[in-house]
This record gives structure tokens, sequence and C-alpha cells, in this order.
């Protein structure tokens, strides 16, 4: 489940702490918790014992917010085209 704008765009990921305007950060560390007012990242990955009451940022609401934003991450790496096979060359 999520609460927010699911019309967000996002175009990058990075630590809460650093993430700006357009990027996907996560909290699963409470010692963290204190830069969820702070953070200017569009969308952040937590958990339902995470979500304060009065929160305004777009949350990803999951029981795993560590497994979520790694799985999440995999879709801003680049795609890597693979050929197979022995290259013409080869001896």
């Amino acid at each position: 489940p999520y609460q927010g704008n699911g019309q967000t765009v996002l175009t990058g990921i990075a630590p809460i702490e650093t993430a700006r305007e357009g990027f996907l950060t996560f909290l699963d560390n409470s010692k963290y918790r204190l830069y969820l007012n702070q953070t200017q990242a569009s969308a952040i990955i937590l958990s339902k014992q995470n979500l304060p009451t009065d929160f305004l940022i777009n949350a990803i609401l999951t029981d795993n917010p560590y497994y979520a934003y790694a799985k999440a991450s995999e879709l801003f790496l680049p795609k890597i085209k693979t050929n197979y096979g022995i290259h013409p060359t080869a001896i």
C-alpha cells in the first residue's frame, strides 16, 4: 500500500539524509527517523510503525523496507545489453 500522489515521477535513489526531489529513499533503522521531516525525497519506503500521522511525503508502506528498497533500486539500474556467443575475431 501507499499514500500520497501515485503520479509522482521518481528519477533516482539515495539515502534518506541526502535524497533530493525526484528521489526515492527508505527508512528501516529508527536511528535515521530524525531525517523524516528533513528529507527532500519525493517518496520514501517505510513500515507502518515508522509512519508519522502528519507525514506529507509520498510513502510506500511495507513490512520490510530494506528489502523493498533493494528491489526498487533495481528499476534504476542501467540496462546492460549482453552479447552472447563468440566474437568473429576470436581465435
